[in-house]
Order: structure tokens, then sequence, then C-alpha cells
């Protein structure tokens, strides 16, 4: 069976879009977590930067390693295809992860894996701009809205006075948009190169940025004990298989087919964020915007549609 067969399967789609979210959702806690066993504090933002440079450099050398494995040779990028791998990093590992990391410094946990999302309901209005499988209709448009209602909702304090922070919840809607640009990027290559070699090099280019960036500017990672190395793999690992994995199921499906699974990164963020970080989620707001979110997906992906799992 080829690749396309493979990852274009429905099924195996569910499955591998899936695991990924399930994997970004833990993803958030855990950087916070991050953050206290590596002794950075929150006006640190040069350790931040070395913190996310670390993870993703070493999720590219992986990625890198296992594919020079498996063909006995290190692909090799050059002219063109270096360039466009280059401002692919610049984007989604770079422009995404630095937002992502000093913002996520400042809010919950599971408001910023909720934040995170605005890039889904934005890839329904403008994938159809990039790639004509991509259409607009009224169900997406509707669905978006409820959406992003939930994104409103969990950005009001219980007081229901407007909370915004640019540092914190401004950091993060950049990166989501950041990641929005990313994944449109990150389609367009794959049609021309391979998706592995476009996840590992992206990753080591960007990683590499933000790991030059943190040290130049003074920060410090201090791992004193077994618990913050575990932390610094996790990441580390995750980051590795969920790029790797995005960028092949890109690859093989319209954009938006894809990009609707992330639904699951908020709904696991949320889980996730009050069994590590003891983060209430039994507030009326938080499973008030949850369940938006929720509804918006299942109206953008078809309310009449089943998939055979």
């Amino acid at each position: 069976m080829n690749s396309r067969v493979f990852f274009g399967n429905k099924r195996n789609l569910f499955i591998f879009a899936m695991l990924c979210t399930i994997l970004w959702g833990i993803g958030f806690p855990m950087i916070k977590l991050g953050y206290q066993y590596l002794h950075i504090n929150s006006e640190d933002v040069y350790s931040k930067l070395l913190f996310a440079g670390v993870r993703f450099f070493a999720a590219g050398v992986l990625t890198i390693g296992v594919t020079s494995a498996a063909d006995r040779k290190i692909p090799v990028i050059k002219g063109r295809m270096c360039r466009d791998i280059f401002l692919l990093a610049l984007v989604q590992t770079v422009g995404q992860y630095a937002f992502q990391y000093i913002g996520l410094a400042n809010v919950k946990g599971m408001i910023g894996s909720i934040l995170n999302q605005i890039n889904v309901f934005l890839l329904v209005f403008i994938s159809p701009l990039f790639f004509r499988e991509e259409k607009l209709s009224l169900s997406k448009t509707i669905g978006s809205i409820i959406g992003m209602i939930g994104i409103v909702i969990i950005n009001f304090n219980g007081s229901f006075e407007f909370s915004f922070h640019l540092t914190g919840e401004g950091f993060i809607i950049l990166a989501s948009l950041f990641a929005a640009a990313g994944i449109i990027l990150c389609k367009k290559l794959t049609a021309h190169y391979r998706p592995i070699v476009v996840a590992g090099y992206q990753q080591m280019f960007g990683g590499l940025l933000l790991l030059l960036a943190g040290i130049a500017g003074g920060g410090k990672l201090y791992i004193t004990d077994i618990y913050g190395a575990f932390v610094l793999v996790f990441l580390c690992g995750s980051a590795a298989l969920t790029n790797l994995l995005w960028t092949v199921l890109l690859k093989y499906n319209p954009v938006y087919e894809v990009s609707v699974y992330k639904f699951g990164v908020p709904v696991f963020g949320t889980i996730a964020s009050a069994m590590i970080l003891n983060e209430n989620m039994a507030s009326f707001q938080v499973l008030s915007a949850l369940l938006c979110v929720a509804a918006g997906i299942y109206i953008v992906n078809g309310a009449g549609k089943k998939v055979k799992i």
C-alpha cells in the first residue's frame, strides 16, 4: 500500500490526527511544568526562547537522524529547497513558538490551549484562496462563528469583564496566526518535497534560531533533577512525532480536513492541565467555551456526515 492510500484513508487520518491533538494538548501544561522544573521565571524571555530552541532543534535532529538511518544517507537540501524550508521554519517554528512560549507563561494552560486554536477557524476562510479543493460554505461559516464565540467566552474573567494582555492572550493569538500560515505553506511545500525532510529540517532550522536567540540574550536552563529531564525529553520526542505526522497528513489530505481535528487540542489541553497543573476544569466559563469550540468544529466538519472509525 502506498503512502497516499495509507495516509489518505479516513480511518488512519482520524487515528494519527487524534494522536497529534492529544500530544499537543498535553504539551501545554508540560511546557508550564518545564518552566517550573527548569527554573525559568515568567519574566525571563530569553530562557523561554532557549527552552523552545532546544526542544525543536533536538526534534529536528531526531527526525533527520531517523531519515538518514532509513535511507542510509543524510538527506541533502540546497538552493530553492533550502530557501523554502528556511522560510517555513521562520513561520511555523520561530514565529509560532516564540510567541507561544512567552504567552503561555502568562495565561492558564487550558486558556492557552483554546486560544491557540483560532487558526483552525481562520483556515476555513483562507484555505479556499490557496487550494481549489477547499470550499467556503454556510455551515463552515456558522461553525467558525460559534467556535469564535467560545474563544471570546474563555477570554472573560469571572465577573465577565474583558481580560486581555498583549504578552499573554495576545501572544497566544499571534502564535495561532503563525500556525495557520505555516499550515498553508507546509501544504504547498510537501507537494514538491518529502514530508519527513521538510518536517525535520524546518524544526532544526527554526530550533537553532530560537536557541541562538536565547543564548545571545543570556537565557539559561537548569536541569537539576529527573523531572526536568523527563519534561524536556517528552517535549522533544512529541514535537518530532507530531510535526512529522501532521506534515505527512497535510500532504495527502485537504488542509481543513486535517486541521479540523485540532478541536481535540483544547479538550485534551484542559483535561491535562487539570491533571498536571491542578487547574479547575469544572467552571461554567471553561466548559461553555469548550462546548462552543466542539459545536463549531462539528458544524464545520459537516453535521450530517458520519465518518466510519
